[in-house]
């Protein structure tokens, strides 16, 4: 019988731990990959829209509805898209 360790990883937070980082994704630049390779989830501060991401399982959603400004969305990410993504003013949790 193996036992697993029952403490966390101490590179990766919990999910339900605080922010631990934020950064703005320059979509006028390009696709926005996560300094850390992964974002916790994202807010839309001005303007609701689409957005397209890939999924830490390696999907890619475009997700087109029920992402309300000012309001955390807990959507984990390893990247936002350029193409796809119509939503602006979007910060990217850590």
């Amino acid at each position: 019988m193996t036992l697993k360790s029952a403490l966390p990883n101490p590179t990766q937070p919990a999910w339900d731990a605080p922010a631990f980082d934020v950064e703005i994704p320059n979509l006028a630049g390009g696709d926005y990959t996560p300094s850390g390779g992964l974002a916790r989830g994202f807010i839309i501060a001005t303007t609701t829209g689409t957005v397209k991401i890939d999924t830490p399982g390696g999907n890619s959603v475009t997700i087109t509805s029920g992402l309300a400004t000012g309001v955390i969305h807990w959507i984990a990410f390893t990247k936002m898209y350029q193409t796809g993504t119509t939503a602006a003013g979007i910060i990217a949790l850590g």
